[in-house]
């Protein structure tokens, strides 16, 4: 698991982080009956404290692993939220039967089940910092003053004379306990990512893509 204050990879059996000594699981006794209770109404928390964004991605774990996740974005930390295939499977049942419930049709279902999917991280915005951390031990967080260097690259249409195809793009962070890598389908075609991303870590940021290139012939560009 990771450390949700620093980020510093740990075992499942540590107590306190190694880098920055904090204690753990001190977070994860939060009640969901609390947690439930905020994400219903964001009225007792305060504007500042309020997630300024909430990118899905998917995080690097390896060669070849990879893990579903959220990105929230507050004025001073960063979060990381880790959807596991359980957890995904539990909302997609628990929203499958609702749809039942109230009756809707296979086609109005199919539509809003696809809406869900994309919107489950609106969630976030009405959720404190502690009780995104609390709802999974993987979950963690960096201070924004700590990121060294955050890398944003577009996702990319790529056109040829038959076809079309979507590049993903990819965010890199760095901090002190390394460096994590991810990879999303955001075009950001309003510039709105790049606005927030901006505001929070200014010279930090590196900001890079275009929205489509133009391919001749093969996937080297030779005819």
């Amino acid at each position: 698991m990771y450390c949700q204050n620093c980020g510093n990879k740990i075992s499942n059996e540590a107590r306190f982080c190694s880098l920055c000594g904090t204690k753990l699981n001190s977070v994860q006794n939060i009640k969901e009956e609390k947690i439930s209770e905020s994400t219903k109404s964001n009225s007792s928390i305060n504007k500042e404290d309020k997630a300024l964004m909430v990118l899905n991605a998917s995080l690097k774990e390896g060669l070849l692993k990879s893990i579903n996740c959220y990105i929230v974005f507050f004025k001073d930390k960063t979060l990381v939220f880790k959807l596991s295939k359980e957890r995904q499977n539990e909302e997609i049942k628990k929203f499958q039967k609702e749809l039942k419930d109230s009756g809707t049709g296979f086609f109005k279902g199919s539509a809003a089940m696809m809406s869900f999917l994309t919107s489950f991280g609106d969630r976030f915005y009405k959720m404190t910092p502690e009780e995104i951390l609390a709802e999974n031990k993987e979950n963690f967080q960096i201070q924004n003053n700590k990121i060294s260097k955050i890398q944003f690259k577009q996702s990319l249409t790529i056109l040829d004379e038959d076809s079309q195809r979507q590049k993903m793009g990819d965010i890199k962070i760095k901090y002190p306990s390394g460096e994590l890598k991810f990879q999303h389908k955001y075009k950001d075609s309003n510039g709105n990512i790049k606005k927030v991303l901006s505001s929070l870590f200014n010279r930090s940021l590196k900001y890079k893509g275009r929205k489509s290139i133009v391919v001749l012939g093969d996937k080297d560009g030779f005819r």
